[in-house]
C-alpha cells in the first residue's frame, strides 16, 4: 500500500505520526525500507528501463543488498521528491513536512535469516493493536522483544 492510495479511499482523516520507540532516550527514526521498482510509460527508455527492471528484481540482486545488510532497495533523491509533491494533492498535505523529515532520519533496516520471520510477526501482531486489542505501550515492547529475538537467532 501507499499512503497516497491509502487518503483517497478513506473518509475518515488520515494522518502521520513518528515510529514509537520505548524510551525516550532514543530518537525515533524511519527504517529505509523502499519495496518497489517502477518505470513512467511516459519515459523516453522504456526498453532500457524494461531491462534494468528485470535485473533489479532478479535474486542476484536482492542478494546483493542482503548482503550488505539493506533490506529494500536504494531510491533515488529525485523520485522520492517526486512522490512527496503527489502527497501535496492529497489528504496528507498537511503532513509534507513531517514526512519528509522521517526520510532525512533514516536508519538501514538490519537484514537476516530472521528479518523475514520478525517482520511477519509484528505485523501480525499489528492487527491487534490497531484494533484495540493491546496498548500502543504493549505493542511497542512486543516490537522491540521480536526484534531483539530475531536479530539474535532466537526464533
Amino acid at each position: 500500500w501507499q499512503m497516497r492510495e491509502i487518503s483517497k479511499y478513506t473518509e475518515f482523516p488520515v494522518g502521520v505520526a513518528a515510529i514509537p520507540v520505548k524510551s525516550s532516550s532514543i530518537s525515533s527514526n524511519t527504517a529505509v525500507f523502499k519495496d518497489c521498482f517502477f518505470a513512467l510509460r511516459t519515459s523516453p527508455h522504456q526498453k532500457r528501463d524494461q531491462i534494468a527492471l528485470k535485473y533489479l528484481m532478479k535474486a542476484e540482486s536482492l542478494k546483493a543488498l542482503a548482503k550488505e545488510s539493506v533490506g529494500g532497495f536504494p531510491m533515488v533523491k529525485s523520485a522520492d521528491e517526486t512522490y512527496l509533491e503527489t502527497l501535496r494533492d492529497s489528504k496528507l498535505s498537511a503532513y509534507v513536512d513531517s514526512i519528509e523529515e522521517g526520510r532525512n532520519r533514516t536508519v538501514n533496516v538490519p537484514y537476516s535469516t530472521y528479518y523475514n520471520q520478525v517482520d511477519q510477526r509484528i505485523n501480525q501482531k499489528m492487527s491487534t493493536w490497531i484494533t484495540g486489542g493491546m496498548s500502543a505501550h504493549d505493542f511497542v515492547d512486543f516490537m522491540q522483544e521480536t526484534m531483539v529475538k530475531g536479530m539474535n537467532g532466537q526464533l
